[in-house]
């Protein structure tokens, strides 16, 4: 992620299955999400990656791994822009970016929440072969915790 990609995270976190399923971010302006982007990048406990069209470099989503203090894991999240979806763009960069983070890391799992309404998210996350965990109360809503084993993923 780049300070320059501040038009694409303004349109992104304020798509309406964003706030739905991630959550607000009150990013509404942007200068508040060229703000985001820095808290992001001087944050050493959380990594994003854009998501872009090979063809035409554009920015339509994100992946993200970010060490929570209520998970036993780091958190590997995505989100698209609704435009991009049911293409198979988020799919192949996760393959992609879980093949990295376990080939580069030291990680032996990694984490993935979801609200249990965000079907699309669970079905995702279980053809990367997540596995459900546990559910968890987090600011007042229930979440899915699914755990990836780096073995499993990798074998």
């Amino acid at each position: 992620m780049l300070p320059t990609d501040d038009k694409f995270i303004f349109e992104l976190l304020n798509s309406s299955d964003f706030i739905k399923y991630i959550g607000d971010r009150n990013i509404r302006t942007l200068n508040d999400a060229k703000l985001y982007i820095n808290k992001i990048l001087n944050n050493e406990s959380i990594e994003y990656s854009v998501i872009e069209k090979i063809d035409s470099s554009t920015p339509i989503g994100i992946l993200s791994y970010i060490k929570r203090d209520y998970l036993d894991f780091f958190d590997f999240g995505f989100a698209l822009l609704p435009n991009f979806y049911k293409k198979g763009y988020v799919t192949e960069a996760s393959i992609a970016y879980l093949k990295y983070f376990f080939n580069n890391k030291s990680n032996l799992s990694i984490a993935a929440i979801s609200k249990n309404k965000n079907k699309p998210s669970i079905k995702l996350l279980e053809r990367l072969e997540f596995e459900f965990s546990k559910e968890i109360e987090y600011e007042k809503e229930i979440w899915k915790v699914f755990i990836l084993k780096k073995e499993k993923f990798l074998s």
